[in-house]
């Protein structure tokens, strides 16, 4: 094999944060194993935010969070003809598996989950050269004419922190070794404005009678101001605008609610710390993967009262914390396999057959 770079353009759904953290995640992981594939992301709204958040080179197609396909495809077609890349790769962009094609470069998709039949996305997914499914098998049905997926599980990102700083990290934020930590993360794409939550959390934390507790609340740049406005003056209340790393708060808090968003609970369950997850049903994928997590208890934000709320996180906290590694869930490599490892086999055999195709077209 060859030791000649592989050039990558990266794809990342720009919806919300959770496609490009772990996408982050993996290709750091790959240039530790792999430094001859050289990657440079693509992504549009919250997702091009996150990855300069981040001090990550992006390039920002500059799509709207709720975007087209056609719109996409067009405007993928456009960066993928400036930049020349030997591969593509795509988490959740089925115009770039399409728009790839036009021009005979090998693709690879990347997803937790997998379109129904007939639908734009599995048509897309008849021209990619492999699909990686980043979660198990058994959720989403297989795809005719679609190359068969590779499962290899949930994407667990390196920790900059675990449980073990717990303690030294909640010195550091001032909180007690005993005092209760609720910590709410709204994530990106589902602000209060489509699926409220401030309101409900504050409620549970009234009732809950402990004397000293905390609520931590995450919000994005478009809720900061509103949630600070509606906890302005509340003891134990603190509104964060922006977390890095967000496990530094998780290893500090008894239990994390969200939104029902897959990325922030898995980074939770990755720590060993309980979630909640309370959603609206805005995102069917997320809401049938995240109840399959074993540490998270999923709730209907339709029916949850703040007494039901508070009855669930009251349950977790009164577990003595040394008994709470116990809701670590087994998430483990299938037969081996790694987003990662299996990703780089994934670039350097697109990388191999454009080669022969080149070959032969020579030859000829």
């Amino acid at each position: 094999m060859t030791n000649k770079p592989i050039k990558v353009l990266f794809f990342s759904r720009g919806r919300g944060h959770g496609h490009a953290i772990p996408d982050m995640a993996v290709v750091n992981e790959i240039a530790s194993h792999c430094p001859r594939i050289s990657f440079t992301f693509v992504s549009y709204a919250t997702g091009a935010e996150t990855f300069r958040t981040h001090n990550v080179s992006v390039i920002d197609m500059g799509l709207p969070e709720n975007n087209s396909y056609l719109n996409t495809f067009f405007t993928v077609r456009d960066v993928i003809a400036e930049h020349k890349p030997r591969v593509v790769v795509a988490h959740e962009e089925f115009a770039a598996i399409a728009a790839a094609h036009l021009f005979n470069i090998p693709s690879i998709f990347v997803s937790a989950w997998l379109p129904t039949a007939n639908s734009i996305g599995a048509e897309s997914l008849t021209y990619a050269s492999s699909v990686i499914v980043i979660d198990d098998p058994g959720v989403f049905p297989t795809l005719p004419n679609v190359k068969a997926p590779v499962f290899v599980g949930p994407i667990l990102r390196k920790m900059q922190c675990a449980l073990s700083d717990r303690a030294r990290i909640r010195s550091e934020l001032g909180i007690a070794e005993n005092t209760p930590v609720i910590l709410t993360v709204s994530g990106g794409w589902a602000n209060e404005n489509r699926a409220p939550l401030v309101d409900l959390v504050l409620s549970a934390f009234f009732e809950l009678r402990n004397k000293e507790k905390r609520l931590l609340f995450v919000a994005t740049k478009g809720d900061f101001e509103l949630i600070t406005l509606k906890t302005q003056g509340i003891q134990g209340v603190e509104v964060i605008a922006h977390a890095n790393p967000i496990e530094r708060l998780i290893v500090a808090s008894d239990v994390v609610l969200t939104k029902a968003t897959r990325g922030i609970t898995l980074d939770a369950a990755g720590l060993g710390v309980p979630s909640i997850s309370i959603s609206y049903g805005l995102n069917p994928i997320d809401d049938a993967l995240v109840p399959r997590v074993p540490s998270n208890i999923p709730l209907n934000a339709r029916a949850t009262s703040p007494d039901v709320l508070c009855a669930y996180i009251k349950r977790i906290i009164d577990v003595p914390f040394p008994q709470r590694e116990k809701v670590r869930p087994r998430i483990l490599p299938r037969n081996g396999l790694t987003p990662a490892g299996s990703l780089i086999d994934a670039i350097n055999t697109a990388a191999s057959k454009l080669r022969s195709t080149h070959s032969l077209s020579k030859s000829r």
